[in-house]
């Protein structure tokens, strides 16, 4: 008998756990929000650097972002699984996938606007080889501080 009163508690508490585990129905097979927004931070900051640097780079970054973020967006608007997202995660959590796809949006607008001309920031030579002095006029060359 004695070890009968081992098991009373926890079988307690599985009966108090069993509404829990049959809740999660829909929200087990979704991203969660920190997953969201680690990927749109991530998404966001390559696609907005890929942009600065070359478009042709920043296209396919902003064609993944979309990509990932349409597979979530799928879900969140299909007429079955749309009602039963927000029945168990709640608003919060397509406002939460909005403004991360709306942060990924903005950062790679951003990246576009703000391409550096030249695909790259410029850095002082330090290093002159000599047969490229030819090239310059004879006023730069005398401004460099690393000539001979």
């Amino acid at each position: 008998m004695q070890k009968a009163a081992h098991f009373t508690p926890l079988a307690g508490l599985l009966v108090l756990m069993l509404p829990a585990s049959a809740q999660a129905e829909v929200m087990d097979k979704e991203p969660a929000p920190s997953l969201i927004w680690a990927s749109a931070i991530v998404a966001g900051v390559v696609g907005m650097q890929l942009w600065r640097t070359r478009w042709w780079l920043g296209l396919p970054a902003s064609i993944a972002a979309t990509l990932l973020f349409a597979r979530v967006w799928a879900e969140i608007l299909d007429p079955f699984v749309g009602p039963a997202i927000r029945a168990e995660a709640g608003i919060g959590y397509i406002e939460s996938t909005a403004a991360a796809t709306m942060l990924v949006a903005v950062l790679h607008v951003l990246g576009a606007l703000r391409r550096r001309k030249f695909g790259g920031r410029r850095v002082p030579v330090l290093y002159e080889h000599p047969y490229s002095r030819a090239r310059r006029p004879a006023r730069i060359a005398q401004l460099n501080p690393f000539r001979e």
